[in-house]
């Protein structure tokens, strides 16, 4: 009998293991239909924008065919083959590189030219600065000097007041405060 009990006791217990496991099986193949919804989805989506795309890509052709047409009267391909573009390319370069030289020359003449005003017009300018300093020195010394006269004024009054306010302490006499008198 303990041999059924055991053997019915594990068949129980294998039947739990193997439900747990079934449901971690359902959730995984869940969790997977979910990344492959989302994954549908955004391949759904990128292949709607690489249609896009090539729409606009086909309308800007359209539109270059027509600016062509308008600007020469017809739409042809290029007239020119690879090695006559490369070699325009590099007479186009060695001509940039030419002016490049020439403008290099140029610039560095009228920065010497510009250093050389520039000078000059700092020196004006730090010129008129010491005559504006200078005056403003003046104006400053006399506003100082008005300060200074405003508060000895001020300190002459407050002198006074003090006084007139002793002398008034002085001249009345202090009143008696106990009830004696």
């Amino acid at each position: 009998m303990s041999t059924t009990f055991e053997s019915d006791w594990e068949n129980t217990r294998l039947k739990e293991q193997l439900a747990a496991k079934d449901d971690e099986i359902r959730d995984l193949v869940t969790s997977d239909n979910k990344v492959i919804v989302d994954l549908s989805k955004y391949v759904e989506t990128l292949e709607q924008k690489i249609a896009d795309k090539n729409d606009a890509y086909r309308a800007a052709c359209a539109v270059v065919a027509k600016m062509h047409e308008a600007a020469i009267g017809e739409v042809v391909g290029p007239v020119l083959g690879v090695v006559e573009v490369v070699a325009n390319v590099r007479e186009q370069l060695i001509e940039a590189q030419k002016q490049i030289v020439m403008l290099r020359e140029e610039l560095a003449t009228t920065q010497s030219e510009l250093e050389t005003e520039r000078r000059l017009s700092f020196r004006n300018q730090v010129a008129e600065l010491e005559r504006e300093l200078f005056a403003m020195n003046g104006e400053i010394t006399a506003l100082k000097i008005q300060l200074l006269n405003r508060n000895v004024s001020n300190l002459e009054a407050s002198a006074n007041f003090a006084m007139t306010d002793m002398q008034q302490q002085q001249a009345t006499p202090p009143a008696s405060s106990s009830p004696c008198a």
